[in-house]
């Protein structure tokens, strides 16, 4: 409860925005600090990758429900690319 209100909600701020530029050493610095805070509070919580990956699923939906939204046409467009 603690990790979920407070570590991961300052945490993961925006990490839509800035998540993937990340580079690989500051990757591994997020990654050990969840894994360290998972210790703390007893359970095993997502990595990273993980996190962004549920993030950016949970938020296509409403990306592709507001056509207004900056990037429903680029979304449509790859849905039409790869559907054939």
């Amino acid at each position: 409860m603690f990790y979920q209100g407070i570590m991961a909600s300052v945490l993961f701020y925006a990490v839509l925005c800035w998540g993937r530029s990340l580079t690989a050493e500051d990757k591994n610095r997020v990654n050990k600090m969840i894994k360290k805070s998972g210790s703390v509070v007893g359970q095993s919580l997502d990595s990273f990758d993980m996190i962004i990956d549920k993030r950016m699923k949970s938020k296509l939906p409403t990306v592709m429900s507001l056509e207004d939204h900056p990037l429903h046409q680029v979304f449509k467009d790859l849905r039409c690319s790869f559907s054939g």
